[in-house]
């Protein structure tokens, strides 16, 4: 996962050639970071993730989760992404869910974990990001 202030990435980008993660600005000075998820969200995942997740935190700024290209979601995967959305929440962060695929779906259901996971309800345009 990278994080700086180059433009987040188009529907003509090649998802093969992207890394598992990434994160940028949707737009440059104080816009939304946008953090793509890769398409794996296990454990086998989470260590890495989790320091990637620390970056967009710490700038304060709101954040848009695309999970559109998530394949695979397992508990720690789902605990993870829960323990994110509480981080934003404690640290005032609005975050938003550009997508959630079926599979992450069931798997917030399954957990319960819903309510810790909806979007704060604070609405910003991510129309247009890809």
């Amino acid at each position: 996962m990278t994080t700086d202030d180059t433009p987040a990435t188009g529907p003509g980008d090649n998802p093969a050639s992207m890394p598992d993660m990434d994160s940028a600005p949707v737009s440059a000075g104080n816009g939304p970071h946008r953090v793509v998820l890769g398409a794996s969200c296990t454990i086998e995942d989470v260590a890495q993730m989790r320091g990637d997740l620390a970056a967009p935190l710490a700038t304060g700024r709101p954040i848009i989760i695309d999970a559109s290209r998530l394949e695979r979601v397992d508990t720690a995967g789902t605990q993870l992404l829960a323990a994110f959305c509480i981080d934003c929440l404690e640290q005032g962060i609005v975050f938003a869910w550009k997508q959630q695929p079926p599979v992450l779906e069931e798997a917030i259901r399954l957990l319960g974990l819903g309510a810790l996971m909806e979007s704060p309800g604070a609405v910003f345009d991510t129309e247009g990001v890809s």
